[in-house]
Formats: structure tokens, C-alpha cells, sequence
């Protein structure tokens, strides 16, 4: 699959409930914030079309992201869970683009690597998902063929694709290092990862 044929969503509207009650992907990462490392990674890709959800209201966030050329898709309703914020975006996405796949990632994993999306778009192949592996779990960043599109537009509540994962082979795994995979969810996280 070509990266310019694909849309990117990266799911910046979650709760941060460990990390306090400040906004942790504004949180200070190496002298910027934290969602901008995600940012800056997909902006050097050549990845077609780039949108956040965030929640509505933030707008130092959605700066962050419309500085690096991404489309903000505001989400009203950020307490009805990851799943949800997932499905408003691809149907977002959906009503105006029709890409060959949609990568998804979240903005609280600031390592990422470009070269991660460049890996998931040649491994898919036939399969229906391609998505990240550390040897021990799956996580995002994923790669969902146009043939998930309804099931990821259906989603509902906390669990992200997490469901669809289960429910619709093939897919395809690529190996990442874990460091890559490290997401920050408390202020220890943070601090880890300076």
C-alpha cells in the first residue's frame, strides 16, 4: 500500500486520568511538548491526508497538530472512550476521502519512528490490519485496509480496535522495537522518557 494513498488518524482526546489533571500531552518532552513528537514524526512521512481528534476546547493542542499540517476533528464527547474517538474520526475521514487505508496512532507515544508507517504500509500485503508488536503485545501504530472501515466506524466505548483485532483476520504483525512503543501515561513516564 502507498503512503500517499492512505490517511493518517492520530487520537489526541483521551483523559489522561494517571497523569493528573493537567493536559499530558502538552506536558514538557525534551523542550516541546509531548504531542508534538508525534506531530513532527508523521509530518516527514509522505503520508496523503493528516487528522487528529482533540478534544473540543483545546485549542494549544490543536495548534500543535494544524502547525504540522494536520486536519483537527474536534471531539465533543472525549468520556465515551478511545473506541469512540476512533470512530468519529474514520467516519470523519470517511465522508470526504476515500484513502486505501487509514493509519492510526496515538499522540501520547512520542517515539514513533517515520520509518514505522513505511514498514506497516509494505507488511500489509493481503491482510486486513497491519499492526505493531514488541514480541509481548500489539499496539498502535496500525494500519487498517478499507475493508475495517465499518467495523472501526462501529466502534464504541474504551477498547479502541482492540475488538476488531479479534474479530477480522488476517493480520498482519510487525516487529518494532518496544522502545518505540513506550507510551507516556503518568508523570514518571515523562520523566523516563527525557
Amino acid at each position: 500500500m502507498k503512503l500517499e494513498e492512505c490517511a493518517i488518524l492520530v487520537l489526541a482526546s483521551g483523559l489522561s486520568r494517571r497523569f493528573g489533571s493537567a493536559n499530558k500531552l502538552l506536558a514538557n518532552l525534551s523542550g516541546r511538548p509531548l504531542a508534538d513528537h508525534i506531530a513532527q514524526w508523521i509530518e516527514t512521512t509522505p503520508i496523503g491526508q493528516k487528522f487528529v481528534v482533540v478534544p473540543h476546547g483545546e485549542e494549544m493542542l490543536a495548534e500543535i497538530f494544524t502547525g504540522r499540517g494536520f486536519t483537527i476533528l474536534e471531539n465533543s464527547n472525549p468520556d465515551a472512550g478511545q473506541g469512540a474517538s476512533l470512530a468519529m474520526g474514520v467516519k470523519a475521514i470517511t465522508q470526504t476521502l476515500s484513502p486505501a487505508g487509514i493509519f492510526v496512532a496515538l499522540a501520547d507515544m512520542p517515539f514513533v519512528q517515520p520509518d514505522t508507517f513505511l514498514r506497516l504500509a509494505a507488511t500489509i500485503g493481503n491482510a486486513n490490519l497491519a499492526i505493531a508488536t514488541d514480541g509481548k503485545r500489539t499496539t498502535p501504530p496500525a494500519l487498517f485496509a478499507k475493508t475495517l472501515f465499518p467495523a472501526l466506524i462501529a466502534l464504541t466505548g474504551d477498547q479502541g480496535a482492540k475488538q476488531i483485532l479479534d474479530a477480522h483476520g488476517p493480520i498482519a504483525r510487525l516487529p518494532v522495537d518496544p522502545e518505540q512503543l513506550r507510551d507516556i501515561d503518568t508523570p514518571t513516564d515523562l520523566g523516563a522518557g527525557k
